[in-house]
């Protein structure tokens, strides 16, 4: 039952979607000012060092192989591999606790990578602003939130006129919010996994090691910008209608990685991404198949 009903949460959203549209506006006028809208990246002097191939690979393979070793720690307990595939059922859970410890395992060899060889080195950063990254992060969430909204309805729109009959998939972890085995303990695991977890494991590969990879064998800031933000999209192919919106929002990510050289930011940007719908869909479950 909605804790929250429809017409309550249509205002709010719908202010949070204005906001993202004012600051987006608010930079296209102050880029047009400082000749900057034609390559907001231009002029930018960075040294290219960081990963290489050979490590991001390495962190890939080991990712995998972290799953695959918690897949065979499932099946000695008991858990049956089909079974995993309901989304919201005890072992679905189990599945993605699993691959939640594999992305923190990862997360803290990526860090230690980035630390140990960083795209951009102190030398090249900025004077340091400590809140610079919040008002960014902030920010950045407001405009991903706006722009990938009208993507997601426009695509909506050429879906249904393609394919009349399709229904567009709903995220596994939205359809397990409605009906999960472990109760309110699983609303609070697909809370941390959606806020904290993703959002940190996949900047730091996306935004960290892909993009410091591409930086550091092309040098052209954009090209290493679409490039992460392609990769970034495609790993969301399990829902088709979210690749174009999501590959978007990397391109925002990766030019306030390149911008602001904050992975912080980046985090905060997805994190709050996150938590909209996380918490949009736990006030009122109905809306699990909306395009809010």
């Amino acid at each position: 039952m909605p804790v929250v009903s429809e017409m309550t949460l249509l205002p709010f959203d719908a202010a949070m979607r204005c906001a993202g549209a004012l600051i987006l506006g608010w930079w296209v006028v102050r880029a047009a000012r400082n000749g900057e809208l034609r390559n907001p990246l231009a002029g930018q002097e960075l040294v290219r060092i960081g990963p290489g191939p050979l490590t991001v690979g390495a962190v890939f393979l080991l990712f995998f192989t972290l799953l695959v070793f918690g897949v065979m720690a499932c099946r000695a307990l008991g858990v049956e591999p089909q079974a995993t595939r309901i989304p919201g059922s005890a072992a679905w859970h189990t599945d993605q606790v699993v691959q939640d410890g594999a992305k923190l395992a990862i997360s803290l060899l990526m860090a230690a990578i980035l630390i140990r060889r960083a795209p951009f080195p102190a030398a090249a950063r900025e004077p340091r602003r400590p809140l610079r990254w919040l008002r960014v992060g902030v920010g950045g969430a407001l405009v991903v939130l706006a722009v990938t909204y009208l993507q997601l309805n426009a695509g909506q729109i050429v879906w249904h006129w393609l394919e009349p009959e399709a229904v567009p998939p709903v995220h596994p972890v939205l359809q397990a919010i409605q009906e999960s085995a472990w109760g309110r303990w699983g609303a609070v695991q697909l809370v941390v996994s959606a806020v904290v977890i993703a959002p940190l494991s996949e900047e730091l590969f996306f935004r960290g090691m892909l993009l410091g990879m591409f930086w550091r064998l092309g040098g052209r800031a954009w090209l290493a910008v679409v490039l992460s933000a392609i990769g970034f999209g495609l790993i969301h192919a399990g829902q088709p209608q979210a690749v174009i919106p999501l590959t978007t929002m990397g391109l925002i990510l990766g030019y306030v990685r390149m911008r602001y050289r904050s992975l912080p930011a980046c985090v905060l940007v997805h994190a709050l991404f996150n938590a909209r719908t996380m918490l949009i869909v736990l006030l009122n479950p109905d809306l699990a198949g909306s395009n809010w």
